[in-house]
């Protein structure tokens, strides 16, 4: 079997990172995420250099508590929701 190379140009992959369809795939993922942890969770997405990142964070007392207690937002990453 022939070896297979691969050359990858960073510059374009870090362009593509920026796009507004990766921001939309994030922003989606992180909304899912905080309607998986419950009422009280919002999320901010805003670009970082080269890439688009997004936070899921507590708005309210009731949503630290959920946090605090049960782990609420840990349980909606992997709830596949």
């Amino acid at each position: 079997m022939a070896k297979t190379k691969v050359k990858l140009h960073i510059s374009g992959f870090q362009e593509l990172r920026k796009r507004g369809e990766v921001e939309a795939i994030v922003s989606g993922e992180a909304e899912r995420i905080a309607a998986a942890a419950g009422p009280g969770f919002a999320v901010a997405v805003h670009q970082m250099g080269t890439r688009v990142i997004a936070n899921v964070y507590t708005e309210t007392a009731d949503a630290m508590r959920a946090e605090a207690k049960t782990g609420a937002l840990s349980k909606a990453v992997g709830s596949g929701i």
